[in-house]
Order: structure tokens, then C-alpha cells, then sequence
């Protein structure tokens, strides 16, 4: 499933960003079958990966995080969303 998942991913985005070691040989895999090898890029853990997203994207770019275990990507990261509650009780907007 997850080496469909990244020969798919290969076919529509420009990066396709790997965390851990879990599930990584799928994912080279699949940019391997699609071609694109060069598109895939493979970092250690969630602060690596958040570090290259702030180094990396522009303005304008989407993101989409695909992740089994959504906690790993709360809004307190600060990445997408304000890291502080503006005081209303809703979390910061996303930006």
C-alpha cells in the first residue's frame, strides 16, 4: 500500500518527504517505479522534517501531511498553526 501510496505522490508532487525508517523502503520503492527517485527526500525524525519544511517552502506552496498517528503532528509544532491560543479558546489559524 504505501509503495502505490509514494509511485502515486511521485506522479503529482514535487517533494515527497520521508520521516523515520518506518515504511521508508516502500516509499523509495515507489519513486523508483515512478521514476523519480530524486523527488524523495529522507530525513531522521519529526524535527528534521520540520526543518526542512521551514527552510524549504515558499509562499504559496501546499503541504499535505499524511501520518497513522496524527498526534505526531499536533498543532502545537508551530509550523502551520500559531504555537500559543490567542486567548478565545480556539487554537492560532492556520496559515
Amino acid at each position: 500500500m504505501n509503495r502505490t501510496l509514494s509511485r502515486e505522490a511521485a506522479g503529482v508532487c514535487d517533494t515527497t518527504v520521508i520521516v523515520s525508517e518506518t515504511n521508508r523502503a516502500a516509499f523509495v520503492a515507489g519513486h523508483h517505479d515512478a521514476g523519480r527517485p530524486s523527488q524523495l527526500v529522507c530525513v531522521p525524525n519529526r524535527t528534521e522534517a520540520f526543518r526542512w519544511l521551514r527552510t524549504t517552502l515558499k509562499e504559496g506552496d501546499a503541504v499535505i501531511l499524511e501520518n497513522d498517528l496524527p498526534d505526531l503532528y499536533e498543532r502545537s509544532a508551530g509550523l502551520f498553526w500559531g504555537a500559543a491560543s490567542r486567548g478565545d479558546g480556539r487554537a492560532g489559524e492556520a496559515r
